[in-house]
């Protein structure tokens, strides 16, 4: 036997050992990438909506501390649903989000027809519309 084919004797069972263990090894890096890459979707996922989620709450607390009365109303203030002294006119109006809200009323002029039927002293019948 020559030297290089003992040297290939000895290396070749090493070098198997050695493809089997990377293998493996590369078997478990892949196993444990797609398990990572699972967790990661979900988080992902749980991010988005955390996003989403945290994004109507501003735009909640944006939008709520302000009262908006319309032409032809006026806002009775409540502080914590009791009426307080305070009318708010038209307008874009601060309040406290949690504490008070707003109340609108029409102010504007209401036509109502009432239609009503008396008897006099003489007994005749008076009707009004």
């Amino acid at each position: 036997m020559s030297k290089y084919t003992i040297a290939s004797q000895i290396v070749y069972p090493q070098a198997i050992l050695i493809l089997l263990w990377r293998r493996k090894a590369t078997v478990k890096l892949v196993t444990d990438t797609l398990h990572s890459l699972a967790i990661m979707k979900k988080s992902k996922a749980f991010n988005n909506a955390g996003k989403l989620t945290a994004l109507l709450v501003l735009i909640t607390l944006f939008l709520t501390p302000f009262a908006i009365v319309n032409a032809g109303e006026r806002g009775v203030l409540m502080e914590f649903g009791k009426v307080q002294d305070r009318v708010l006119g038209e307008g874009i109006h601060i309040i406290v989000p949690v504490v008070n809200t707003v109340k609108r009323l029409s102010v504007q002029v209401q036509k109502q027809n009432i239609s009503a039927e008396a008897s006099t002293k003489d007994l005749q019948n008076i009707s009004a519309e």
